[in-house]
């Protein structure tokens, strides 16, 4: 049973590979997963619930790959039907799909469809829910980042976002939001609570006023924003000093670059949603770069890979 978009990429590339490919319907990753299989891979969708359910894992998203396995699908399945029974009550058991021991159960059209309405529902109440300031809805997190990142990718048909977990020092803020308006970065995504903001005085002297004309956007959890953003599509890296990543390695056309503060580094559940973490090669006395100079450096190589065609 593999998890990680990037360990199942890693095996899908081999065209002999063999087995079944379970995606999360609607997933933008988890869809070009599935484009690249081989003809050996079975690809089965479904929800995000039964994902975890296949995993064995609470927090897994976007798809599982199990090697070797094989799949019995329903018609329900085949027409692209996503969702299935949990309860005995109208639903058949088929038996184990792969080697991980796991059952399907197939459902009745009629449920899945009430299942899927209900989804909808909720939704619409959760995109229709008040906000904090009064008169105010609160806007979908989704929604605010599709809107960061599609100038980008209408511009140029690629898109890398900047995403800072914990930079409280007003110059190193300003100095990043110079860098990523040099470097052509489509924003930088922001934590509520520690974390320098780009209106800080000290941050717009830093940045140049760079600070008011690169799209930032401030969220209350990071690590679901970069859910989110792999959600649509993107892989995202973190970077560290002690990483065993290169920095010099292909940079996908859709990328975050996630950096922490200088003192702690990424917080764990920022970098358990990272897909790999990236380091800059180092020969000084010191631990590590000054976090803008790093930042610098990667946007930088972001930009030389793509300009290079």
């Amino acid at each position: 049973m593999v998890q990680g978009f990037h360990a199942i990429a890693g095996l899908l590339r081999d065209p002999q590979q063999a087995g079944v490919l379970y995606i999360e319907a609607e997933n933008r990753r988890a869809e070009g997963l599935a484009g690249s299989a081989p003809p050996g891979v079975r690809v089965v969708r479904s929800d995000r619930q039964q994902i975890r359910r296949i995993a064995g894992d609470s927090r897994a998203r976007g798809a599982v790959f199990c090697p070797g396995g094989t799949v019995r699908e329903s018609e329900e399945e085949a027409a692209g039907v996503v969702g299935r029974s949990e309860s005995s009550a109208g639903a058949n058991q088929i038996g184990p799909t792969d080697n991980s021991g796991l059952s399907i159960r197939s459902v009745e059209r009629g449920d899945a469809e009430r299942r899927g309405a209900d989804r909808q529902k909720r939704e619409h109440r959760a995109s229709t829910a008040p906000g904090k300031q009064r008169g105010q809805k609160k806007e979908p997190e989704r929604a605010r980042l599709q809107e960061l990142v599609q100038p980008g990718l209408k511009r140029e048909g690629r898109a890398f976002v900047l995403c800072l977990d914990g930079i409280t020092d007003a110059r190193n803020l300003g100095a990043i939001f110079r860098c990523a308006d040099q470097l052509g970065a489509c924003g930088i995504v922001l934590p509520e609570r520690r974390s320098a903001k780009p209106g800080d005085e000290g941050v717009i002297e830093a940045s140049s006023g760079t600070a008011a004309s690169v799209p930032s956007l401030i969220v209350p959890n990071l690590a679901r924003a970069l859910r989110e953003l792999k959600d649509l599509g993107f892989w995202v890296y973190g970077a560290e000093a002690d990483a065993p990543r290169a920095w010099g390695e292909a940079i996908p056309e859709r990328t975050v670059l996630v950096f922490g503060s200088e003192g702690e580094g990424l917080r764990a559940n920022t970098r358990e949603q990272c897909d790999g973490l990236l380091s800059l090669p180092s020969h000084g006395v010191a631990d590590s770069l000054n976090v803008a100079v790093a930042v610098g450096i990667l946007c930088y190589e972001v930009r030389r890979q793509w300009d290079a065609g």
